[in-house]
């Protein structure tokens, strides 16, 4: 995740000093983005509503089977705010 053109890193408008999260607050929130428990609701909503092509033009099982396949380096990724 590459926010406002911070290359391999989150926006540091949010995380200077009384200027909202801090990198702790970011960390949290997304080791709770990428739980396993958010990220299987998640896919269960979007197959319950027959989700639609995103710009990838990748179907929800492709999706299931894409994330299956690379979760663990999408998740890294997430983490560490170079996906």
């Amino acid at each position: 995740m590459n926010l406002r053109g911070t290359p391999g890193g989150w926006r540091t408008d949010m995380t200077q000093e009384g200027k909202g999260l801090t990198q702790e607050d970011i960390s949290m929130l997304m080791k709770r983005v990428v739980s396993n428990e958010n990220v299987l609701r998640a896919a269960e909503r979007v197959g319950k509503n027959k989700g639609s092509h995103g710009v990838d033009e990748m179907d929800v099982k492709d999706l299931q089977t894409h994330l299956h396949e690379n979760w663990r380096q999408i998740r890294q990724g997430l983490l560490e705010g170079t996906y």
